[in-house]
């Protein structure tokens, strides 16, 4: 019985030591928690760090911050891509702009030759002896000439008040060819602006505004156009956009607008 029982004893000693060294236990971290009134002992398992998988999650790291580094490098590339083809745009549109504006500025005639008059302002009843033919401004009609085209000569009391409501009065001689006649009609604007006839010009063709008067060689002399849009509506204007319509059309009925012999 003796011997069975010691021999039992160390069969299963032996058992269990086998048993134990089959099993591996983890690697354990023993931690000192108090409560109050005692301490008492905690051991929580610790798993061993894999180094491949660390090696991995390491690796993945980097390559996250390379691809964080390469999308910034890309997206400031973009930025200074778009930010340069604006900026070149922007010059080039300048570039046109400028070479436009001083091309047109080269290329207007000049009107060194216009002249200036101090002129007087009021309105009368009486006929004006004018001092400049056909005048440039002064003492006029209370009722100021329609602006248009006529084909007769207007008097000049009521076209000067037109031009002191920034018109510019355009008059051509009397014998002046059909077909020049024509080329000023057509270079005249819709509104704010008179063409008329007029016996014994100075020259073949007179542009006048409020204070300003330039005499031309002929229908096509380019300083036409540059003089009416230079004064229609110009700086010198005592009453700039005042009625141009609703006033008179009368002509050579009253005191006709001829030139003085």
């Amino acid at each position: 019985m003796g011997g069975d029982g010691g021999g039992g004893a160390r069969g299963r000693h032996t058992s269990h030591c086998r048993h134990g060294a089959r099993s591996r236990r983890p690697v354990g971290v023993t931690t000192a928690i108090f409560t109050g009134s005692s301490w008492f002992l905690r051991r929580s398992r610790v798993r061993a760090a894999d180094p491949v998988v660390v090696a991995n999650k390491k690796a993945a790291r980097q390559r996250v911050e390379e691809l964080r580094k390469q999308q910034k490098q890309q997206e400031r590339r973009r930025t200074a891509v778009i930010w340069g083809s604006v900026v070149a745009a922007l010059l080039v549109i300048a570039g046109v702009v400028t070479f436009s504006i001083v091309r047109d500025v080269q290329g207007r005639p000049k009107l060194d030759a216009v002249k200036s008059y101090k002129v007087s302002q009021g309105h009368v009843t009486t006929p004006v002896k004018y001092e400049v033919a056909p005048p440039a401004g002064g003492e006029h009609d209370p009722v100021w000439l329609n602006c248009g085209t006529y084909t007769e000569p207007v008097r000049n009391e009521n076209a000067v008040h037109s031009m002191e409501h920034g018109a510019v009065w355009v008059t051509y001689r009397s014998d002046l060819p059909k077909g020049d006649v024509d080329k000023l009609t057509a270079a005249m604007p819709d509104t704010y602006a008179v063409l008329s006839p007029v016996k014994d010009l100075k020259a073949p063709v007179v542009a006048s505004a409020w204070g300003k008067q330039l005499q031309l060689t002929g229908a096509a002399d380019p300083r036409l156009d540059a003089f009416i849009k230079e004064y229609r509506q110009g700086p010198g204007t005592p009453e700039p956009g005042a009625a141009c319509t609703g006033g008179t059309d009368g002509t050579t009925a009253g005191t006709p607008m001829d030139a003085p012999q």
